[in-house]
């Protein structure tokens, strides 16, 4: 029989041997760490990468669309000239049915300016007007309300986008545009800067006339015979222009070809539009000191302008103040 005590006990590694396996298992960590930390750069390289790329397209697509909208844009070969006006839509510049008034421009900004005239919002642009530094302008409108749009700047392009190197002014509340007198629209500088601008309005009221009703006088009876179309003709004359006068009581107004304003001393008037034998047409009224015809002197009346008149007219403005007899083609005229 085998004694107990004398059973074999189990051996112990060695220290050499348990220093051997631990190095194992710590290569093993240091090599799954490698492993982990290899992916994660390999992870963290990809996904930088992906977002590089997407940046990069993204610039690129982008640089492309700049491109293609910078394409787009032509700008004129020419700039605005000084005090020239674009009509955009003339059936609202251009009426017939309406009486006109005068907008006085002035431009005391160092700056070009062009100014957009439309619809009360601006939805509509009715025409624009350019103006150099220190200039100044007169536009005849239609009476009523308009909005303003403001381009500053000194290098144009177009009339989408104004000027270059400029700026846009939102012009608050409308223009009122008023029979009788002329609006002012200054525009001005505040200070060294392209924002530095104001405007302002003042109304220019016509010079008024000395008396509201024409005053007449006569040194005499004036007797005229009748031509062979059966007309009567008047010899008179309106401030440096002699003028032979055909006697038209159809005419409501005395009237005078266009090529004869400036000899009858009218330069600036109010246009009107005016029903005539050929149909509508746009002229202008303008007042004078003094017209005579026969032995008649009549001050301070109103003489419209018309183009393509033939001939002058002394209609009802000036004859509704004398006494008129016709008889066996002669007329007799004489004070009231």
């Amino acid at each position: 029989m085998t004694h107990p005590t004398d059973r074999q006990k189990p051996s112990t590694p060695s220290k050499g041997y348990t220093r051997l396996i631990q190095e194992q298992q710590e290569a093993k960590k240091r090599e799954r760490a490698l492993w982990g930390w290899l992916f994660l750069s390999i992870y963290i390289v990809g996904l930088a990468y992906f977002f590089i790329e997407i940046k990069d397209r993204g610039e690129a697509e982008q640089a492309a669309l700049n491109q293609s909208a910078k394409a787009k844009i032509t700008c004129d070969s020419s700039p605005l000239a000084d005090k020239s006006a674009t009509i955009l839509d003339p059936s609202a510049i251009r009426r017939s049915d309406v009486i006109y008034s005068g907008l006085e421009l002035v431009n005391e900004f160092p700056y070009n300016a062009v100014l957009e005239i439309g619809s009360q919002d601006l939805q509509s642009k009715y025409m624009t007007v350019s103006l150099y530094p220190g200039s100044k302008t007169t536009l005849s409108l239609p009476i009523g309300n308009y909005g303003l749009g403001l381009k500053i700047g000194r290098t144009w392009c177009n009339n989408e986008i104004g000027f270059s190197d400029g700026k846009l002014v939102n012009v608050n509340g409308f223009l009122h545009i008023a029979s009788g007198s002329t609006q002012q629209l200054r525009i001005f500088s505040t200070g060294p800067d392209i924002e530095d601008l104001d405007l302002a309005y003042n109304r220019i009221e016509l010079t008024p006339p000395r008396s509201s009703r024409p005053q007449i006088d006569s040194h005499g009876l004036t007797e005229l015979h009748q031509d062979r179309r059966g007309s009567y003709f008047v010899a008179g004359r309106i401030g440096a222009a002699a003028i032979n006068f055909q006697v038209d009581t159809g005419a409501n107004i005395t009237s005078i070809p266009a090529e004869l304003a400036s000899s009858a001393g009218i330069y600036s008037c109010e246009k009107r539009s005016f029903e005539t034998a050929n149909g509508k047409t746009v002229g202008c009224v303008g007042r004078v000191p003094f017209l005579t015809f026969g032995s008649f002197t009549i001050e301070n009346v109103e003489v419209a302008v018309m183009p393509n008149l033939k001939g002058a007219l002394l209609g009802m403005n000036v004859l509704s103040h004398v006494h008129i007899v016709q008889s066996d083609g002669t007329m007799w005229i004489s004070l009231k």
